[in-house]
Order: C-alpha cells, then structure tokens, then sequence
C-alpha cells in the first residue's frame, strides 16, 4: 500500500462469540503513513450496516 491510502479491518472473534455481549466483529479504520505503518482507530458508524434498517416512523 502506498502512503496515505486509507484501509479498513474487520477483526472477527475466533469462536464466533460476542465481544461486550454485543457484536461478533470489531471494525478499524486507518491510513498509511510514509514508513509503511498505519495508525488504526475503531470504525464508527451511526448506523448497523449489516442488518435491514425500516423506517417506522408515521
């Protein structure tokens, strides 16, 4: 990867189980700086990207 390319990482728990007793996979965010590391954060989203969303309001 080239420097100041952006990535993402999915880390998911090896048995399938919840980490907090809320979700099985914790998601980061980074970007590659000029020595080839990067500097990962925890992803934020405002919404469950991998369930349905409905709207129910009237």
């Amino acid at each position: 990867m080239d420097p100041g390319e952006s990535l993402s990482i999915s880390v998911k728990e090896k048995d399938d189980l919840t980490i907090d007793g809320e979700q099985s996979v914790l998601k980061f965010s980074g970007t590659v700086k000029a020595d080839g590391t990067a500097e990962l954060k925890p992803l934020e989203t405002i919404e469950e990207w991998n369930k349905d969303n409905t709207d129910t309001h009237e």
